[in-house]
């Protein structure tokens, strides 16, 4: 039973890792937020950020969904 019990645990835990992996490589664009702290935030240029997000401008809007993964 107690090893049962560690399994699922462990097996918790790992989703949670896994889980907050994904969701660090997605931002919400807050107000008042750039490109510029957005990149500096996430150790990368803002060339690389604009090329990950297809943006043609530095424009970014609240609640827009900015990845800083590739």
């Amino acid at each position: 039973m107690k090893k049962t019990v560690a399994t699922i645990a462990a097996g918790v835990v790992l989703a949670g890792i896994g889980s907050t992996q994904v969701s660090a490589a997605e931002y919400t664009v807050q107000p008042g937020d750039s490109l510029w702290k957005i990149s500096n935030e996430n150790n990368i240029s803002i060339g690389q950020l604009k090329k990950i997000n297809d943006l043609s401008s530095n424009i970014i809007f609240p609640n827009q969904k900015i990845r800083s993964d590739s």
